[in-house]
């Protein structure tokens, strides 16, 4: 019994290592907010996903969504973003957080957007 939890133990004291270790080694978009991310919802507007959360470290735009062809803007403005959409029609990944330089470990969070609506959100998911 001592054994299994002492192993218990120990690996949630790993978890928690981990899990600090990647929170540090996150480089988030400028005034991120984790609770903000927490209310935006599928169906809410490019408007709403700015106004809670603001501008995203960068953004993929794709004609579908297999991202399989994309162009790539660092910290799109949410007119640009709205232009985009209206224009061709096809989706949008918001990106939230990158990796600090130098680090395999971090949190992802991100928005997909189709014609300016959320059609989901993520994070924080662990990249490694």
């Amino acid at each position: 019994m001592f054994e299994q939890t002492t192993v218990r133990l120990s690996a949630v004291g790993l978890l928690c290592g981990a899990i600090v270790a990647c929170r540090a080694n996150t480089q988030y978009s400028s005034g991120f907010k984790e609770d903000e991310f927490k209310v935006i919802a599928t169906g809410h507007t490019t408007e709403d996903v700015y106004a809670k959360i603001g501008v995203p470290v960068y953004a993929w735009f794709s004609e579908d969504d297999t991202f399989a062809h994309v162009d790539y803007v660092a910290a799109p403005t949410r007119s640009l973003v709205e232009s985009k959409l209206d224009a061709d029609g096809g989706y949008a990944e918001l990106r939230y957080s990158v990796p600090k330089s130098g680090t395999d470990h971090y949190y992802l969070y991100y928005i997909l957007l189709k014609a300016n609506v959320v059609m989901e959100k993520g994070g924080p998911v662990l990249q490694e």
